[in-house]
């Protein structure tokens, strides 16, 4: 034990290991100071802390908390006792003061941050990340410019100029890169967003050419499928149309139709049902099905492909006057 600051120098004996209850400055003007229980710091020439990890003590910044480690200059520079932080690189968490259970490594990651449970692994990943939670880049730039909660983002510049949108998955080299403001609830994979992806949500693209909007699971689950008419055991006709599908004002407007009818348990009359849309220029169509008999039936043409105008409604009704049992079959499928 050497119970004094040690300046330069021969250092001293010991046949055991080295215990400095002070500080041992190097002949570089480097410093190597014990804080306390379990905390050590580095210190470079003009007395700017470089690194400084602790176990269990929590006093001062930069990394002077429980379980907390921070390697490189400025890095959890304001830290000022949460724990649970690990800051690797040039002012990575450098504006952190209370947030707990971080990670960053890379210079500048998670720079501004001061939530908490983030992680970012590469240069200015999450650097502009400020009292959001919970969000994962792993790559340079990914999310850099992002300020929300639960994204995540693998690979180079991925979802890098995305700023308030929330709960995205970008995966891949500038994977949502097309993203500049709130978009959010998306999956992307390989793609840029598309061209004229700003402020879409509610998107799953993937490679080039696969774009899937607002996916239902509805029903029977099928991928692709955003209205279901899968009712069984009609035995009165509806009072009204049902909504299938209610198209949102920014959806791609192409989709595709299809009706059956199916008759149990036949005994006098007549089923109908109709699948009504309205296509951009506000005209009404339908796609009819009629049954008088037990079995199963399709109008001449089954499916359409069709354009449907924004901010309406797709419905299907049953009509008719019938004694029987009636299963109405209809579908809502986007044109990728």
């Amino acid at each position: 034990m050497v119970d004094s600051d040690i300046q330069g120098g021969a250092p001293p004996t010991t046949t055991g290991p080295l215990s400095i209850n002070g500080a041992l400055t190097l002949a570089s003007g480097w410093i190597i100071r014990g804080l306390g229980t379990d905390q050590l710091s580095f210190t470079d020439p003009s007395g700017k802390p470089i690194a400084k990890f602790s176990s269990d003590a929590a006093a001062g910044n930069q990394g002077g908390a429980p379980s907390t480690v921070a390697v490189g200059g400025s890095a959890l520079e304001n830290n000022a006792g949460d724990y649970g932080n690990t800051a690797v690189g040039e002012r990575a968490l450098q504006a952190n003061v209370s947030g707990q259970g971080n990670t960053a490594v890379g210079q500048y990651a998670l720079k501004t941050s001061t939530g908490t449970s983030n992680t970012a692994v590469g240069q200015l990943a999450l650097e502009n990340q400020a009292a959001h939670s919970d969000s994962t880049a792993v790559g340079t730039s990914a999310l850099q410019n992002a300020d929300a909660n639960n994204n995540v983002a693998v690979g180079a510049a991925a979802g890098n100029n995305l700023t308030g949108g929330t709960t995205n998955t970008l995966l891949g080299w500038q994977a949502g890169s097309n993203y500049i403001g709130a978009e959010s609830y998306n999956i992307v994979i390989d793609n840029g967003g598309g061209t004229a992806a700003a402020g879409e949500s509610y998107h799953i693209r993937i490679g080039r050419h696969i774009n899937l909007y607002d996916l239902s699971l509805n029903g029977l689950g099928v991928p692709a499928i955003y209205g279901l008419d899968a009712r069984v055991g009609l035995t009165a006709a509806d009072g009204a149309a049902i909504t299938l599908y209610a198209v949102p004002a920014t959806a791609n407007p192409r989709f595709v139709l299809a009706v059956s009818l199916v008759c149990q348990a036949y005994t006098s009359g007549t089923g109908t049902y109709t699948l009504t849309w309205t296509d951009p220029n506000g005209t009404t169509h339908t796609l009819t099905v009629s049954l008088s008999a037990t079995g199963q039936a399709w109008p001449t043409v089954p499916m359409l492909e069709v354009a449907v105008k924004p901010s309406t409604n797709i419905t299907g009704q049953l009509t008719g006057t019938f004694v029987g049992t009636f299963d109405p079959h209809a579908s809502v499928k986007q044109v990728a």
